[in-house]
């Protein structure tokens, strides 16, 4: 097996991420802001991942739904996350299907 320098730096940005993720997950703990008002922890997922347009956050610690276009918040939901025995993934993910109407 050969590994070249992007490999591991690869393996550092994912851990990077991930830490990344922890802290958002801790300070979205300790937030107050109402769930359908904008949070400075989505602001900063989105400054991180480089992401613009139409961008939905899941706040796990809320229970609740973002969908901001363009940086403004224009609607939110609670919603229930996954389950005790099949809980969700934190992270950073791309709609891979959409279905519509619902």
């Amino acid at each position: 097996w050969t590994y070249t320098p992007q490999d591991f730096q690869s393996v550092v940005d994912e851990e990077n991420d991930q830490f990344f993720n922890l802290h958002m997950l801790e300070a979205d703990y300790s937030d107050k802001t109402p769930y359908n008002q904008p949070h400075a922890t989505d602001f900063l997922m989105m400054k991180h991942y480089n992401v613009s347009g139409q961008i939905i956050v899941v706040s796990m610690v809320e229970q609740a739904m973002r969908v901001y276009q363009n940086g403004k918040l224009v609607k939110a939901f609670y919603v229930t996350t996954g389950r005790v025995e099949r809980p969700s993934l934190p992270g950073h993910w791309t709609v891979q299907d959409r279905k519509s109407p619902t």
